[in-house]
């Protein structure tokens, strides 16, 4: 015999007699399908892809100061000096050379990354039913929800405003129908960072160096001396951590109109309910909708149809600000050894080098890039099923039933 499922707000311990849940339903949203009725499909979440991509990185003529650089490296100094020499005048080998501005902006450097998107929720607006199955014969019970595709009032029964705008989703396991809720649009949220790098020209430092005296003096004296600057690359992490320009959620639909019965009764012409069965029953039609969900609409309003079953998001421009930040550096090592001719044969060493940091500047912020994102399904978890409307009562080879049902259309 053949069966007929219809969403019934009502609570679970009140399913009326004749009829029974049918739970495989509970939690999913009713699609309207051609085949493989009773099928599931679709997924609780969803979320989307994003291609590579990268920002221009350049040189904002930034600069930094080295500070005064202390004695470093392996300096030492004997007591050795020239005989004519004044004691004041051997040079130290404590020292220091003055501030100077680091070289130039170069090599900047910046990778290409991926956005890492979030996931969304695939929910939507909807009213949660307790989806009932019964006989085509059996008459409809109270609070049955019928759904017709015009906008004639049907008697007997009350628009069902709850379903305004929204879709019908299976109530949860041993659940009540209600809870009815909106949702209007969705969004994500991306993250993601570009390694930047880059390092500055060479410079010379300024003089340091004491003063070995001007009488018998070899070349290579540490005296007043300079040294080359090397700044050493920096490196690291802008990340972007924002969420995504939220999107519509709607998906594919047909708009009907929902109405309530508000006692026992039989079908009428042009009741729309649902069905899983193969064959179509005799004395309905099948609507033939095939990957669409049905939507309720405003007591007399026009149906109409859209929505998508897929969608993206608009692309997210953006950029990477600037960062403090300073740089080592190194120096070269000058100096040398200085013999006496006169005075005795001890030396002063002044072989060395400097080490430091530099003063924190912050650094230039990336060019504006997009980030773009793939189109995705977005249906949630759901069931197929055909819409099948009523169109006649069947006849039935036993007279007795025909007199019941007869009975039945006539109260």
């Amino acid at each position: 015999m053949a069966d007929i499922i219809l969403p019934w707000d009502g609570e679970h311990a009140s399913i009326p007699a004749s009829w029974t849940r049918y739970t495989a339903w509970d939690g999913k949203y009713p699609k309207a399908s051609s085949a493989d009725l009773d099928g599931t499909g679709g997924n609780a979440t969803h979320t989307h892809t994003s291609p590579t991509h990268t920002h221009t990185y350049t040189s904002n003529s930034h600069t930094h100061t080295s500070g005064t650089t202390s004695q470093g490296g392996n300096a030492i100094k004997t007591d050795a000096r020239h005989q004519d020499a004044p004691a004041d005048e051997v040079s130290t080998i404590e020292h220091t050379h003055s501030s100077v501005t680091s070289g130039s902006f170069i090599t900047p450097n910046i990778t290409t990354e991926i956005a890492a998107i979030g996931t969304a929720t695939n929910e939507y607006s909807r009213y949660h039913f307790v989806f009932i199955k019964g006989s085509v014969f059996t008459p409809l019970p109270a609070s049955a929800v019928v759904m017709r595709n015009d906008i004639d009032a049907r008697a007997g029964s009350t628009h069902f405003d709850f379903m305004d705008g929204r879709y019908m989703k299976g109530a949860a396991t041993d659940g009540n129908a209600g809870s009815g809720t909106d949702v209007t649009t969705h969004t994500h949220t991306q993250s993601h960072a570009h390694t930047i790098s880059h390092d500055h020209n060479n410079v010379s430092s300024g003089s340091g160096g004491g003063n070995l005296g001007s009488l018998n003096i070899s070349s290579g004296s540490m005296g007043n001396h300079t040294h080359t600057l090397y700044f050493a690359a920096y490196s690291a992490d802008r990340s972007n951590t924002t969420n995504v320009t939220a999107a519509t959620a709607d998906l594919s639909y047909r708009e009907l109109h929902f109405w309530k019965t508000s006692s026992q009764q039989v079908l009428k012409t042009g009741d729309i309910a649902l069905s899983i069965e193969a064959s179509t029953p005799v004395g309905w039609t099948d609507m033939g909708w095939d990957d669409v969900y049905i939507k309720g609409k405003s007591d007399g309003g026009a149906l109409s149809t859209g929505g998508a079953n897929t969608h993206t998001h608009a692309e997210l421009s953006h950029n990477h600000a600037g960062i403090s930040h300073t740089h080592t550096y190194t120096s070269s090592s000058v100096g040398g050894s200085v013999q006496y001719r006169n005075g005795g044969d001890s030396s002063i060493s002044g072989t060395h080098s400097h080490t430091g940091t530099t003063s924190a500047s912050t650094d230039a912020t990336t060019g504006t890039a997009s980030a773009t994102f793939s189109t995705d399904n977005i249906e949630p978890l759901y069931v197929k099923a055909k819409y099948i409307e009523f169109q006649y009562p069947p006849v039935l080879p036993n007279p007795i039933l025909n007199m019941l049902i007869d009975r039945v259309e006539n109260n």
